[in-house]
């Protein structure tokens, strides 16, 4: 049985990225341009310039309304949720 509970809060830190390794930062960059595809269409060209920690923080604040919204959307995980996975199955919790 399982429980599922919208946060109160999110918070990042983004310089907790430096530390990650290069195949966790490869991840992290391919559900940024998911989204970007999927929901943000003026994220798509400022992933084309230069990311400044600006940038960045501006790309992760995107991504967390995105996220957000998508977790609003289908809660339990029986719509978008599902077809965003990163599984081809569509079995993984987090799109």
């Amino acid at each position: 049985m399982g429980a599922f509970h919208q946060p109160v809060l999110a918070v990042c830190a983004p310089s907790c990225l430096e530390t990650l390794p290069e195949a966790e930062m490869s991840c992290g960059w391919a559900k940024v341009i998911k989204y970007a595809a999927l929901r943000a269409d003026g994220l798509l060209p400022t992933l084309e310039g230069p990311v400044t920690e600006e940038v960045l923080a501006d790309i992760i604040s995107t991504c967390v309304e995105i996220k957000r919204d998508i977790v609003s959307e289908d809660e339990f995980e029986g719509g978008v949720r599902s077809s965003t996975s990163d599984t081809p199955s569509g079995t993984r919790s987090n799109p």
